[in-house]
């Protein structure tokens, strides 16, 4: 509300003034906050509507002691006039409907009630945010706060500023956050304000002022848009000539140039203009600098050249902290905003500095690169590439996993509880194997009172006892976000080790998952595929087992028949799974497919003309049926034909089918070759009858006669042979 500070006559210290239209998001919370301003001093507060169609209005009358009306004109000068003109206050601060001042107005209210105060003008800092959640945003000091004079005017349609200018200035360390340039609301802001910068270029195309604030309505999505900036940046420098390294728009137009060519990833001449950029300026360290360093140490760091990105970044960040202590030069900072001094690209550069003291294999620098990131943050952990892989990396490589519970804990209190997520798939990508390193870190995180799924698996897995592992995998089983992600997959490990129930665990998984869960415990537990193998020969399923338990007992056994192939899930290696081994997994998962099938399907859908609705494995078991009954009622080469068409209709299924068919080749093979040894051996007896026929050995030579004729009752040449018996003698030769 209004402040009643200001007695009748007194001229106040301070009058605010503000040009509004349709501000009612922002409005009300940006007068709140000018009370302790307003209660500390006199004051008074003109509010000047360019139109507003909402409910400002209705709002600045609650706050103001003047809301005066003002005709649009494409003039912001002119609007700040009409709030300037009414100002009686020894001082004159003036502020946007969206920008809301930090709670701490001290600094401003100290500065007003300066005795003696030698000052001619104030800055503050303006916070521009490009997200609603105030994540990411850049700093600009920006003169907001001016002895009133006698003929003090705002000049200029556009980024107007107040003439004449009085100094010295003082910078005020009070932050007016601003949501003007969100994404979205600043694309209309640029278009409106490039319309208007341009008109006042016409006037004076050298305004190095005006160059600036129009580079900036240039976005970076376009190369055109790019380019001009580019452009207009080097303008900049030809218009100041030889004193630019002195003025601050030389300092904005480097800065702009460089970034304009990191944008187009053009990295030797973003490079070279930062070689320039240090070699030319005059003073020493500036909050330019600070983005400059920010800007190289990314560009080496991408280019791999970790030794120097190193440098950089360490650079950078001796800038950030006397940046954040106050003690770094900012005049720059009324041209160039600055975009890096917040806590979230000071993390990133720690994690790229503990990225270059890795591949140098120096893990004590690179954690103490880690500790100076601070903690996770919603922002880093969005980051969690860079943030939680670095971690992970550090702990897996340097075999210290002192951090690890400090990390699950601060994850888990983001992303509304669930940032242990993230976590969790960092440290199944880095920790693959289920080894001795990986062992040792679940234990440390097992041995906190963490209390989140992934701190739970971390205590199944290490478990000492068997009724310890059964009673943290019943309260995984019964937590959705354990049994909804294939990283806990280790619940049928533990299931499958300890001899646990297999049915009860898979009814609480996600049957979606299933292939994903094979594949999760085939990278990280090369036991498994053994392992369950012989589960289930030693609890094989009762016929009188519902249909959903022969379901999973069949894509269990799917999937250690499966073979690896390109273009498809990989599931398993299997190493230690022989011939034999293989046919006797084949025929019971065969059985239990066909078993299966048999409860699931009435017999029409099992007939040839249906049976394309179904899904294609069961088309195989069915074909599997169908070459079996071809091998007993036709022999094996019409199995081996119905073998090969299955080959081409189900190619996931090669290697069972090669099985069965190099076996069904082997077995006509063994036909053959039993067919031909039989053949040559009648052939010799058949000769030794003959023999002794024509020796005149008739009684020898019936016997040996009768014993053929037991072997081979459809020979034809029996009847020659019994004529050799009973009519005259042949001999070899005849």
């Amino acid at each position: 509300m209004k402040a009643k500070v200001k007695k009748p006559g007194q001229r106040p210290l301070v009058s605010i003034g503000m040009i509004v239209k349709n501000e009612e998001k922002y409005l009300e919370d940006c007068l709140k906050a000018m009370s302790p301003i307003r209660e500390a001093v006199p004051s008074e507060l003109i509010v000047v509507d360019t139109g507003s169609t909402d409910r400002t209005v209705e709002i600045a009358e609650q706050y103001a002691d003047q809301v005066l009306h003002f005709e649009w004109c494409d003039d912001f000068s002119a609007a700040r006039n009409v709030s300037l003109e009414a100002a009686s206050g020894e001082w004159f601060l003036y502020l946007d409907g969206d920008e809301i001042l930090e709670e701490n107005c001290g600094p401003i209210i100290e500065f007003l009630k300066l005795p003696n105060n030698p000052y001619g003008t104030a800055s503050l800092i303006q916070r521009n945010y490009s997200d609603y959640e105030h994540t990411e945003y850049s700093d600009f000091h920006m003169i907001r706060l001016y002895r009133n004079i006698p003929g003090m005017r705002f000049q200029g349609s556009i980024h107007e500023s107040i003439n004449p200018f009085i100094v010295p200035t003082k910078d005020i360390s009070v932050i007016a956050h601003h949501d003007g340039y969100v994404q979205g609301v600043n694309e209309k802001k640029q278009q409106r304000n490039q319309k208007l910068l341009l008109l006042e270029l016409e006037k004076n195309p050298e305004d190095v002022r005006i160059l600036r604030h129009l580079a900036d309505t240039y976005g970076l999505q376009k190369v055109s848009d790019v380019e001009e900036r580019t452009r207009i940046a080097r303008e900049i420098i030809r218009i100041l000539g030889g004193n630019r390294p002195d003025h601050t728009e030389w300092i904005y137009a480097y800065h702009t140039m460089v970034f304009s060519a990191i944008i187009r990833r053009e990295y030797a001449a973003a490079q070279q203009l930062i070689k320039e950029f240090f070699q030319d300026k005059n003073e020493g360290d500036l909050a330019a600098d600070m983005e400059m360093r920010y800007y190289q140490g990314n560009i080496y760091f991408d280019c791999e050249e970790y030794p120097s990105a190193r440098e950089a970044y360490l650079e950078y960040q001796r800038l950030y902290q006397l940046y954040q202590d106050g003690k770094l030069n900012t005049r720059d900072v009324y041209s160039v905003p600055i975009a890096f001094a917040v806590p979230y690209n000071y993390a990133m550069s720690c994690y790229a500095v503990a990225k270059c003291w890795q591949v140098e294999e120096n893990y004590p620098e690179m954690k103490a690169a880690l500790e100076h990131a601070g903690s996770l943050t919603e922002k880093t952990l969005e980051r969690s590439d860079a943030s939680l892989m670095m971690e992970c990396l550090y702990a897996y490589e340097a075999e210290d996993f002192s951090r690890l519970p400090m990390l699950l804990e601060q994850a888990s209190s983001l992303k509304e509880g669930e940032g242990w997520k993230d976590f969790t798939i960092w440290f199944e990508k880095r920790f693959d194997l289920f080894l001795v390193r990986k062992k040792d870190a679940c234990l440390t995180i097992a041995q906190t009172d963490l209390q989140n799924p992934f701190a739970q698996l971390c205590r199944l897995r290490t478990a000492q006892t068997r009724e310890q592992a059964q009673e943290l995998l019943e309260q995984l089983l019964d937590d959705p976000d354990a049994v909804k992600t294939p990283l806990f997959a280790d619940l049928l490990y533990a299931t499958v080790f300890y001899q646990f129930d297999l049915q009860h665990t898979l009814s609480a998984l996600d049957s979606s998952l299933v292939e994903r869960y094979w594949e999760t415990l085939a990278k990280q537990r090369p036991d498994w595929p053994e392992l369950l193998d012989t589960y289930l020969m030693e609890h094989p399923l009762q016929e009188s087992d519902p249909p959903v338990c022969w379901f999973w007992q069949t894509r269990l056994m799917l999937s250690l028949l499966l073979s690896p192939e390109p273009d498809t899930k990989v599931l398993f290696q299997q190493p230690w799974l022989d011939e034999e081994r293989f046919a006797s997994l084949a025929q019971r998962y065969l059985d239990a497919m066909t078993h299966y099938c048999r409860m699931v399907y009435q017999p029409a859908m099992l007939l040839p003309e249906n049976r394309v609705a179904l899904p294609a494995e069961y088309r195989f078991v069915i074909g599997w049926q169908e070459a079996e009954a071809l091998q007993k009622e036709q022999g094996d080469g019409a199995c081996l034909q119905r073998l090969g068409e299955m080959l081409q209709e189900f190619p996931l299924m090669n290697r069972l089918i090669g099985l069965f068919t190099a076996r069904t080749r082997q077995r006509l093979e063994a036909q053959k070759q039993q067919r031909e040894e039989f053949e040559a051996l009648a052939e010799n007896v058949k000769q030794q009858f003959y023999r002794l026929a024509s020796d005149g050995q008739i009684a020898h030579a019936a016997q040996i006669l009768e014993s053929y004729r037991a072997l081979c009752p459809d020979d034809p040449e029996l009847l020659l042979m019994q004529s050799q018996l009973d009519g005259p003698r042949y001999t070899l030769e005849s």
